[in-house]
């Protein structure tokens, strides 16, 4: 009787243990594949489209676009233009924002076929910025350099992206 009773509470731990494991899978199934999810955001600020007094306006008649950043800026900031390899084996250019030498962030700039094929990658995807009938414009921050980049510097890289226009 005693092995009965036994052997009743053994075979409830191991179904109750098994339960906590399934549920704790499936948990971190979740969480995994929520974290995996391709990052589709819009980006915008109270200052999107707005002239801001005193900011400087980087123009690139290439792609049509302006973009605003600080006076203060101007010393050290360096944007260049780079080849860019995507995964349909297409090239692209992507404009590179570094200050002082550290790279800030960038603007990639797709076709609307590469940016649906961007889409299907499994690690997280740049932000949507805007389009128009031609390209699609989103933005990439970086995490090299952002410790030598004073934070009077990064507070503000929200703000610029957000002045991005289309001409």
């Amino acid at each position: 009787m005693c092995h009965d009773a036994f052997m009743n509470y053994y075979k409830g731990f191991i179904v109750s243990l098994l339960l906590i494991i399934l549920a704790g899978g499936v948990y971190l199934y979740e969480k995994n594949k929520q974290e995996n999810q391709p990052i589709i955001t819009t980006l915008t600020a109270q200052t999107a489209g707005a002239e801001i007094a005193g900011w400087k306006t980087y123009r690139n008649e290439t792609y049509g676009f302006t973009l605003q950043y600080p006076q203060t800026w101007e010393r050290l900031l360096k944007i260049a233009s780079e080849p860019v390899q995507f995964s349909d084996g297409s090239q692209g250019e992507a404009l590179l924002f570094t200050y002082d030498g550290d790279f800030l962030f960038s603007i990639s700039i797709y076709t609307r076929s590469q940016w649906v094929l961007r889409l299907k990658v499994d690690y997280p995807n740049p932000v949507h910025l805007t389009e128009n009938s031609s390209f699609v414009f989103a933005y990439t921050a970086t995490q090299n350099g952002v410790y030598r980049v004073p934070d009077s510097i990064l507070k503000d890289v929200d703000a610029v992206i957000a002045t991005l226009k289309l001409q």
